[in-house]
């Protein structure tokens, strides 16, 4: 979950996901944006945010394919990165693509192609990730963990 304890092993990489509900084989980039049901943040697959959005409570920072808004990593309490999602991503192309040879089931989670740097960790390290809405408030609640050793 997203306060559970990290190993070092686990890659620490901020990123935005998205959910899709069933998608049918072949679909376009443009129909496939329809079958994109909620929306949320991930730490490299080893923690996602305690909340998923549907694109409609987004407004403004969801324009239908990609996710406008600043993801924040913090490590420490400091800041490690602020990235500028949206530019050059469409979630609905990323879709299509997982969708050319097969369709996809409800509950299929596809990544973005653009996310913070992966951080090489050590045991006691803090990281948090978050993206705020236009209130400064965290969009998607706040992915806060611990790494620990082994």
């Amino acid at each position: 979950g997203p306060r559970d304890q990290l190993s070092l092993a686990d890659e620490a990489r901020g990123s935005v996901v998205i959910i899709t509900g069933d998608v049918p084989m072949g679909v376009s980039a443009q129909d496939a944006r329809a079958h994109i049901v909620l929306i949320g943040l991930t730490n490299g697959g080893s923690a996602f945010s305690p909340v998923l959005v549907t694109p409609d409570a987004l407004a403004e920072q969801w324009d239908g394919g990609a996710l406008s808004g600043t993801l924040c990593v913090d490590l420490n309490g400091a800041a490690h990165a602020r990235v500028e999602t949206g530019a050059g991503e469409d979630f609905g192309q990323r879709v299509a693509d997982a969708a050319k040879d097969r369709g996809l089931c409800a509950g299929t989670i596809i990544g973005s192609s653009y996310g913070a740097d992966a951080l090489q960790l050590n045991a006691g390290d803090a990281l948090r990730i978050w993206m705020d809405d236009a209130r400064h408030k965290p969009i998607f609640g706040v992915i806060e963990q611990e790494a620990l050793a082994g």
